[in-house]
């Protein structure tokens, strides 16, 4: 029988500050995080992001353009 490792945690914290406009994702893990891409389910758009690589303690600004805080959902990959 093969044991599983534990689920890997997810190593962000959501800023809120400037939501539903601007939402900032800080990398708060020891690792660097590759290929980072984020996508918009619902109304509004989002301002489109690089693949990009996130340092630790480093961060990501999502610019989000007539979004309702009620109605999409932002997809971190």
């Amino acid at each position: 029988m093969r044991s599983h490792a534990p689920a890997y945690p997810v190593p962000f914290w959501i800023d809120r500050d400037d939501a539903p406009h601007v939402i900032r994702l800080v990398n708060m893990s020891d690792e660097r995080v590759i290929n980072l891409r984020a996508t918009l389910l619902g109304s509004g758009h989002l301002v489109p992001l690089e693949p990009l690589t996130l340092e630790p303690g480093r961060s990501a600004r999502l610019t989000l353009i007539g979004v309702e805080s009620t109605d999409s959902i932002v997809v971190v990959r």
